[in-house]
């Protein structure tokens, strides 16, 4: 905002009117229809409208008349921009975002298999997990805030795939052989060990690479 030409007094009326807009201006961040909101007052943001305004009230008066006269002809050709610094309360802020962190990060979930009979097998699906980047989102906020903008902010985690998909294991699922027996002719003994032989692996997964 240029404040050539004004007072001091006019001056700061002028910023600190540009300003409370911007500290009442609300942002919206969405992902998957949750959603949280954040008010710059509600993290303690100000700005130091008045120490940098004491900056600008300084130019052009320091030195003799005649430095001084040269110094306001030579900000007439160039300007000086003078930054306000954004002040808040950092734990509040990194608090508020982790929180919104906590709301959307999840591992990803590998799918299974469960051998339920004879070459039958049950399978459950795999699901993505999401990772949120808490710092970059601290600094589009506070890009925002002293900027003065308001608006929503769709949330893009990053997505983590998960190891084990359903597709892969349904692929990966195989008879590698098979061998068979008959129990017709055999005596009691011979079936109980068959049955005490089988109990110890019946339905059991070998992974690859595994004996």
């Amino acid at each position: 905002m240029p404040v050539s030409g004004m007072t001091q007094d006019e001056a700061r009326a002028a910023l600190n009117a540009r300003y409370a807009g911007a500290l009442n201006a609300e942002i919206v961040m969405t992902f998957e229809g949750q959603s949280w909101s954040l008010k710059p007052q509600d993290i303690g943001v100000s700005v130091d409208v008045d120490a940098q305004l004491d900056r600008a009230w300084q130019l052009g008066r320091e030195g003799t008349p005649a430095e001084q006269k040269e110094a306001i002809s030579a900000l007439k050709e160039n300007p000086v921009d003078l930054d306000v610094t954004l002040s808040y309360d950092s734990a509040a802020l990194r608090t508020l975002v982790e929180g919104i962190k906590a709301g959307i990060d999840r591992d990803p979930v590998n799918a299974t298999m469960e051998i339920v009979e004879i070459a039958q097998f049950s399978y459950t699906d795999s699901s993505v997990g999401y990772r949120l980047d808490a710092d970059g989102l601290i600094k589009q906020l506070e890009t925002m805030i002293k900027e003065g903008k308001s608006g929503t902010i769709e949330l893009e985690p990053e997505i983590v795939e998960p190891e084990i998909s359903r597709e892969s294991l349904e692929n990966k699922t195989l008879l590698l052989g098979e061998c068979t027996t008959t129990l017709a002719t055999s005596g009691s003994k011979r079936t109980s060990n068959v049955n005490l032989a089988l109990s110890y692996f019946n339905f059991m997964t070998v992974e690859p690479g595994e004996t």
